[in-house]
């Protein structure tokens, strides 16, 4: 599991060089004007699933998100994707009556398959599905004692651009993440148990 980040990387890697070397030109249709690259910025809210098992209570707070993210497109309705997401949230943990409270910043690095499909309410709407996996990478902030921890991640997702011009669009995606809840190596705070983070997210998009 814990080398699943790097394979995952290496694969699309791999997938993307191939595919540029390869792939015939897209085919003509509604989007034959579409460049094969496009670079995304992004802001929305991360938002954390309570959860509580063998007693532990964890309930990370509600955060801001800050995304970029880059898209290769490979075929005409097939691309591969890697998100970066930054939020900076409190992890909450309630045990015994104590409560533990460390705040992080936590990294989001996510590979992905993008699938993109027409929309049929309008030419102007491209609608796609996103399904892959990376790392959440906490860096505790103001806390002597902690070293950062890394979990792997599955993430899954969609969403909707609207074009404005050839090269830019408005992109409104959602993207859930799922994970096994940090522990920062206290054996006290662990739950073994696998949460979701979910980050609806608006943003531009220029392709070239």
């Amino acid at each position: 599991m814990k080398h699943f980040p790097i394979l995952f990387w290496i694969l699309l890697t791999v997938t993307a060089l191939q595919a540029q070397q390869q792939s015939p030109a897209l085919p003509v249709g509604p989007h034959q004007a579409d460049p094969h690259q496009q670079i995304a910025v992004g802001a929305g809210i991360a938002l954390t699933r309570k959860t509580t098992v063998n007693g532990i209570k964890f309930e990370p707070t509600t955060a801001g998100d800050y995304e970029v993210s880059y898209r290769y497109r490979l075929t005409r309705h097939f691309s591969a994707q890697a998100d970066y997401d930054l939020f900076m949230n409190s992890q909450k943990y309630l045990a015994g009556g104590n409560l533990t409270r460390i705040d992080a910043r936590v990294h989001a690095v996510t590979g992905s398959a993008v699938f993109t499909f027409g929309n049929p309410m309008s030419k102007k709407f491209e609608s796609f599905i996103t399904a892959g996996g990376g790392a959440l990478i906490y860096q505790p902030r103001n806390a002597t004692g902690l070293a950062q921890q890394t979990v792997s991640q599955f993430a899954i997702g969609g969403g909707d651009d609207y074009l404005l011009t050839p090269k830019l669009r408005i992109r409104a995606e959602v993207k859930g993440l799922t994970y096994k809840a940090p522990d920062f190596g206290f054996a006290g705070l662990r739950t073994k148990k696998y949460v979701s983070t979910v980050i609806p997210t608006l943003g531009i998009v220029y392709t070239f």
